[in-house]
């Protein structure tokens, strides 16, 4: 849309005035201020296109793993066993949710918010589709929020409506400072804006083990990716 219509425009201009051009484009390449003229003509272009491009990739939703989702995740990715900080937070249902409620289970963790229209339902989507397709005495999905000044426990479940999550969800908040310590604790960078609320972060995506040590550590993984990080545990 922002690369076609001025690229189009470009070689109508070019087609109706091609002898002018090629005229005036020799007489200045003939000419060593016209030479350089010409180069930084040339420089301004491939700027101008690669900022579009990066404008454009920038503003594309990070959910294209979908067509990817039958790559299956290499052999040599790296598995850890990396221990978990030590937390208490507040779930949908108001009960207290420890770190140590993530042993004996297989679990999909990643961070959101109810108020992010942009990474967060890609994400969310991502990992709810796969936990769907697993069992669910076996696996859950853990969603820790981004935005605990919005998200209080009280607002989860509406949240868990709109994400349509699954019963094996457990979608996590508590006091503000609670909560960024366990974002602090996961490693999470973040940076909130102080006048809209709006919380830029990466999608992020951990695999944890039974014994709720990290395993895996994904940005935006696809489902297969993740399916298959839990069937290495």
């Amino acid at each position: 849309v922002l690369i076609f219509p001025p690229l189009f425009m470009f070689l109508g201009v070019l087609f109706a005035f091609y002898h002018d051009l090629k005229t005036s484009l020799l007489l200045l390449f003939k000419q060593k201020i016209g030479q350089a003229l010409i180069f930084i003509t040339v420089c301004l272009i491939a700027t101008e296109t690669t900022l579009i491009a990066k404008l454009i990739l920038e503003r594309t939703p990070h959910g294209s793993n979908t067509l990817n989702n039958s790559i299956s995740l290499q052999s040599e990715y790296p598995q850890t066993d990396t221990p978990i900080e030590k937390f208490q937070l507040i779930n949908q249902r108001e009960e207290t949710f420890k770190s140590s409620s993530l042993k004996g289970k297989k679990t999909i963790l990643t961070f959101a918010f109810a108020n992010c229209d942009t990474i967060c339902p890609f994400v969310v989507k991502t990992c709810v589709e796969t936990v769907k397709q697993l069992s669910k005495t076996e696996h859950q999905l853990v969603i820790i929020t981004l935005d605990p000044w919005r998200d209080s426990p009280g607002r989860l479940k509406a949240a868990g409506k709109m994400w349509e999550v699954t019963n094996n969800t457990v979608l996590l908040s508590g006091e503000v400072q609670e909560v960024l310590n366990v974002l602090d604790g996961f490693n999470v960078p973040y940076q909130r804006n102080l006048k809209n609320g709006f919380v830029t972060h990466p999608p992020l995506v951990y695999v944890i083990n039974e014994h709720g040590h990290i395993a895996y550590s994904f940005n935006n993984p696809s489902q297969q990716w993740i399916k298959d990080a839990l069937a290495r545990l």
